[in-house]
């Protein structure tokens, strides 16, 4: 596969704010076709887990029913919350786009603080969880609900932290990477081609984490 890239007359001179033609890739830059290549590899890591999941859950007659342990409600305001901040990082690319640098970065600080918010909710769930000793990362906990005194599996516990522990790893690596964008594209004078490309590549990852999520928060709440 030939990497060579086919310029236009003003590409030869640097005049062009878009990137070369590659008779490969066309348009896309180095730095989205690595970003994809990533995106393709994590996305089979959480499948994997999902799959085990799924394998786990089905073996187990006595699964419980994650709506009796899992503050539910309170992780689709988080889901909603995230879900938001997608259609945020869109704005703040076509505010970018447009060279409005004030709207760019505003959309861009709400995509970040919605990525915060996720992860303290996470947060909050988790303190509840292991403080409260409704579930144990390792044994088997005892769970009081109203109806009485119910087991909670090991291979749940074990799942439900390293499944959803992943996916917050991920937004907080998220919110580090648009802080990051923030902070750069605030030190510019004006937004240019290299920049955008740039966050677009920060959008691909952030986009990929709140699908993902989308997945998580079906499998392991609602199924």
């Amino acid at each position: 596969m030939s990497a060579t890239a086919v310029h236009s007359p003003s590409a030869s001179h640097g005049t062009t704010p878009h990137p070369p033609v590659d008779r490969d890739f066309g348009t896309a830059t180095n730095g989205k076709i690595g970003m994809w290549i990533f995106l393709v590899t994590d996305g089979l890591t959480f499948a994997g887990l999902l799959l085990g999941y799924g394998y786990l859950r089905i073996k187990n007659p006595d699964w419980p029913n994650p709506s009796e342990i899992l503050g539910i409600q309170l992780t689709a305001v988080a889901t909603f919350i995230l879900i938001c901040s997608s259609l945020s990082m869109v704005l703040s690319l076509a505010a970018g786009a447009e060279g409005n640098k004030k709207s760019m970065l505003g959309w861009l600080a709400v995509t970040a603080l919605g990525g915060l918010s996720f992860l303290g909710i996470q947060m909050y769930e988790y303190t509840h969880l292991v403080h409260g000793k409704e579930m144990v990362l390792w044994g088997i906990a005892d769970q009081h609900l109203a109806s009485g005194v119910a087991k909670v599996p090991n291979n749940f516990a074990s799942t439900f932290f390293m499944i959803t522990g992943f996916h917050g790893l991920h937004v907080f690596t998220g919110v580090t990477y648009l802080v990051t964008m923030l902070v750069k594209g605030s030190a510019r004078r004006s937004i240019d081609a290299h920049y955008l490309n740039l966050l677009e590549i920060a959008g691909l990852f952030w986009h990929f984490v709140d699908l993902v999520w989308i997945l998580v928060f079906t499998f392991i709440y609602l199924i």
